[in-house]
């Protein structure tokens, strides 16, 4: 089960962002049972299940920061001014099972607010 998925920036306003080639990640998740053994996490424009900038990829991670500055296949991202973006992320324990996936709320790149 995912306990939050936060998708903020170190900008004065951290539901923005300036950088179109950057953003950053970081999640929780829990299982009773077992332990989380990985997570998955894509990233897509907001609120639209079909225009994925990048599909599912994995990170053992957790609690820290991900830095995402280029795609699974070493494409530097590159993100569209105004547009609002969000990460999914699930996790999945030591025997293979998988909860569902949570959203981050989003972050808006705005090149103004550099």
């Amino acid at each position: 089960m995912m306990i939050y998925v936060n998708d903020s920036s170190n900008e004065p306003n951290p539901e923005t962002t300036w950088r179109t080639n950057q953003l950053r990640v970081k999640w929780l998740g829990n299982d009773n049972e077992t332990r989380v053994s990985r997570y998955y996490y894509r990233l897509r424009e907001f609120g639209s299940t079909q225009k994925l900038v990048f599909n599912w990829t994995t990170s053992s991670d957790e609690e820290d920061w991900v830095v995402v500055d280029e795609t699974p296949d070493g494409k530097q991202l590159n993100l569209t001014d105004k547009k609002k973006y969000q990460f999914d992320v699930f996790a999945e324990n030591a025997y293979g099972l998988t909860g569902e996936d949570l959203s981050s709320d989003g972050i808006t790149v705005d090149s103004t607010s550099k």
